[in-house]
C-alpha cells in the first residue's frame, strides 16, 4: 500500500512540478480533492511510512502550505486554517493542529 502511494504522490509531485496549481496559475475543483487527501496525508496525527514519503517532495509540502493559507476559517473554529503555520512548522508543534469538533 505504501509503495503503490508513494508512486500516487511522485505522479502528483510531476503533474504539480513548479507550478502553484495542479494545472497552471489558477485553482480548479481538482485542487479541493487533492489538497484534502495530502493534508491528511501530512496530517502530524499520524507518523507512518507514507506520511514521511510524502515529505520529501517538497513540491507538495508546499501546495499544501500554499492551500491551508487559501482554506477559509471553520465554522465552529474563529482562527480557521490560517495563523496555525507551515506544515514544517506544525511538525514541530506539541499540540494537534486541528481539533475535534463534537456536535453541541
Amino acid at each position: 500500500i505504501v509503495l503503490l502511494g508513494a508512486r500516487s504522490l511522485r505522479s502528483l509531485s510531476v503533474l504539480l512540478g513548479a507550478k502553484p496549481y495542479l494545472f497552471g496559475v489558477r485553482a480548479t475543483g481538482s485542487e479541493a480533492i487533492v489538497f484534502a487527501q495530502l493534508a491528511n496525508i501530512l496530517s502530524p496525527y499520524f507518523d507512518n511510512a507514507l506520511r514521511r514519503r510524502a515529505e520529501a517532495f517538497h513540491n507538495l509540502v508546499d501546495y499544501v502550505d500554499r492551500m491551508m493559507e487559501r482554506a477559509p476559517a471553520h465554522p465552529h473554529d474563529d482562527v480557521g486554517c490560517r495563523g496555525r503555520g507551515t506544515h514544517r512548522q506544525r511538525q514541530g508543534a506539541r499540540h494537534p493542529v486541528w481539533r475535534v469538533v463534537r456536535p453541541r
